[in-house]
C-alpha cells in the first residue's frame, strides 16, 4: 500500500515500538516474543559454535540490541542470519562489547559455511584418472582466514593474530559441508586455478617446477579431488 491511512500508520508504529522494547519490557506483546524466538532459532541453528560461546543473558542482550537498533527489510530465514551478522559487524566497528573480534570472526566463519550450504551451484564428479583431465575448483568453494582451529563440534582460538589459519569451505557431491584447513602451497595452487581455470595436472606441475618448488602436484590433485575441492573434466567434454 503506497499511501496507507494515517490510523494504520500509527498502529504500525506502535506495534513496531512494542516489538523493539527490551525483552523484559515487551512481555505483553506476543508478536514480539514470536519474533525473538524466531531470531534465536536462526542464531542457534545457523551459528551453533558462536552460540555456544555465550550465556543466556549475553544472548538476550544481543537479541535486544538487534531488535532495537537493526532495521531488516526481509524476514526469510537466510536473511535474518545475514542481518544478524551485519548488526554485530556494525556494533564491533562502534567498539561495543557485544562480542570480541575473535567471536565475530567465528560468527563470520559460520555465516560462510551457511552460504555454502544454500549455494545454488553444485559440484561434479571428482574422480581423477588422467594427467590430461581439465581441473576446475568446486563452484561452492569459499576461502576464509580465521583466528582459530576448527574441530568437529568446537574451536580453539589462537593466542596471536599473527598465526591466522586459512580454510576452504565447500559442499561436496554428497551435499555435505567440508571445511578443509589449507597450507600455503594449497592456497598457491588454488590461486593458480582461480587465475587459470581448466589447467591440466601436467600444466599445473609445470608451473610449480618453473618456480623451483619440489612438490608432487599429481598427488595433490588426487587428494583434493577425493575431498571434493577440485572437480575434473575430461578434455573434449
Amino acid at each position: 500500500m503506497l499511501n496507507p491511512p494515517s490510523q494504520m500508520q500509527l498502529q504500525t508504529q506502535r506495534l513496531a515500538t512494542m516489538i523493539r522494547l527490551p525483552s523484559k519490557q515487551s512481555t505483553e506483546c506476543r508478536y514480539s516474543e514470536f519474533i525473538r524466538d524466531n531470531v534465536l532459532a536462526v542464531v542457534t541453528t545457523t551459528f551453533p559454535l558462536f552460540y555456544a560461546q555465550f550465556s543466556h543473558q549475553q544472548l538476550a542482550c544481543m537479541l535486544d540490541g538487534f531488535m532495537a537498533k537493526h532495521g531488516a527489510f526481509e524476514a526469510e530465514f537466510h536473511q535474518i542470519a545475514t542481518e544478524f551478522v551485519r548488526f554485530l559487524q556494525k556494533e564491533q566497528s562502534n567498539s561495543t562489547d557485544f562480542v570480541s573480534p575473535q567471536q565475530l570472526a567465528l560468527l563470520e566463519y559460520e555465516w560462510v559455511t551457511f552460504c555454502v550450504e544454500i549455494d545454488a551451484n553444485s559440484s561434479k564428479i571428482t574422480d581423477f584418472n588422467s594427467k590430461d583431465d581439465s581441473l576446475q575448483l568446486n563452484p561452492t568453494l569459499k576461502l576464509t582466514q580465521v583466528p582459530f582451529l576448527v574441530h568437529q563440534d568446537s574451536v580453539t582460538f589462537l593466542t596471536s593474530d599473527r598465526h591466522l589459519v586459512f580454510y576452504g569451505v565447500f559442499r561436496n557431491q554428497e551435499h555435505h559441508i567440508v571445511s578443509q584447513r589449507l597450507r600455503n602451497i594449497d592456497l598457491a595452487l588454488i590461486q593458480l586455478l582461480i587465475e587459470q581455470p581448466d589447467l591440466t595436472p601436467a600444466q599445473l606441475q609445470q608451473v610449480v617446477n618453473q618456480k623451483n618448488i619440489h612438490f608432487n602436484v599429481i598427488e595433490w590433485v588426487q587428494h583434493f579431488s577425493e575431498l571434493g575441492l577440485i572437480n575434473r573434466q575430461f578434455l573434449g567434454e
